[in-house]
């Protein structure tokens, strides 16, 4: 589907939009235009030498890595000011569980100004009731060498737990040489319950701010200040993406879905059971009947630490408590497609 000018979204309850990559299943979003993204390596302070503006391609991972907090981070580490931690994505648990700090750089305000000076993995910086721990910059992705370690210690670097007893692979340096470093908007949104303000195309305008409705969590009485962008190279889906990923059904087409807002969807179960991103870790071309909970990489600015995610039953919730997440990235420009694939779940498209 065209949403947008020059976007292209894969829609439905189970497209043909399975990507092999990192080894594992993946799921095509869609081909987004006029995304920001480093062209020159890091300097010193970890910034884009150069930057320019195009077409890449999105993807998600098929299955959820398990259960974590968004962010849990003691007070005053970083931007957090409680032991519930921070929706600031730029420095959040999630954000440094996914991404090595030396490739990637701080949020930046709306002038553009650094808000975050570094990145520093210090002992106890998560609760330890977590059960699971940051990794050091010198892994890439999730553990180094890919064994599960049952409670880690605060600053214990090899390993990770989560719910269950999954092992997930850790990214590839032949694949982190295909993701860009992108420019991830960062605005949230405060209200979201009805159609004019809770719809798909409503929390996209929010989440990139068009015609000034995104909003961010301010609170000067605690040096608060949220970041309104951040480059990087892996992080979650929109809300939006959601919304827009859903084919309708019967008794609700998708135009219907898409004038609805996604916190109502319960109501409009035609939304939610067409919608591939709807079902996580499908495991075989046909989907299952039941979602779960994911996370998405936009705060609702009413507060210091809530999120937007996915809720099990398929409508758009606000939580600071454990969910399934799925990493989000973008393809370099000139990544190269594979000859063999049709996109099934058993014969995936490939990269090269």
């Amino acid at each position: 589907s065209e949403d947008h000018p020059g976007e292209y979204r894969y829609a439905g309850k189970n497209p043909d939009n399975y990507v092999q990559f990192n080894g594992e299943l993946w799921r095509i979003i869609g081909v987004m235009p006029n995304m920001t993204y480093c062209t020159g390596e890091y300097g010193n302070a970890n910034e884009c030498n150069t930057t320019t503006t195009g077409t890449l391609v999105k993807i998600i991972r098929n299955a959820s890595l398990g259960d974590f907090f968004w962010d849990q981070k003691y007070s005053p580490i970083g931007s957090s000011v409680s032991g519930s931690a921070s929706n600031d994505w730029s420095d959040s648990q999630l954000m440094l569980m996914l991404n090595g700090t030396n490739y990637l750089t701080t949020g930046y305000d709306a002038n553009g100004t650094r808000l975050h000076t570094s990145y520093t993995v210090t002992d106890g910086m998560v609760a330890d009731s977590n059960g699971y721990n940051f990794y050091s910059a010198s892994y890439n992705y999730l553990d180094g060498n890919g064994t599960r370690v049952n409670r880690p210690s605060y600053a214990q670097t090899s390993g990770y737990t989560v719910a269950t007893s999954t092992v997930n692979k850790k990214m590839e340096l032949s694949m982190i040489s295909k993701i860009a470093t992108v420019k991830w908007d960062l605005y949230g949104a405060a209200t979201y319950g009805t159609d004019a303000e809770g719809s798909p195309p409503a929390l996209y305008n929010k989440e990139r701010n068009i015609n000034n409705s995104g909003l961010v969590y301010t609170n000067e009485s605690l040096s608060e200040k949220r970041p309104v962008y951040w480059y990087g190279k892996i992080g979650l889906m929109y809300p939006s993406d959601y919304g827009y990923s859903t084919n309708g059904g019967s008794t609700y087409n998708r135009d219907i879905c898409l004038g609805s807002y996604v916190y109502g969807w319960l109501t409009k179960t035609d939304c939610i059971r067409n919608s591939y991103l709807y079902f996580n870790n499908i495991t075989s071309s046909a989907p299952g009947t039941s979602g779960k909970a994911q996370w998405t990489i936009t705060s609702d600015t009413s507060y210091y630490f809530t999120v937007f995610r996915i809720d099990t039953g398929g409508n758009l919730y606000c939580a600071s408590t454990a969910a399934g997440v799925r990493p989000v990235l973008y393809l370099k420009a000139d990544t190269l497609y594979g000859g063999s694939g049709t996109g099934t779940w058993d014969d995936p498209y490939t990269i090269e």
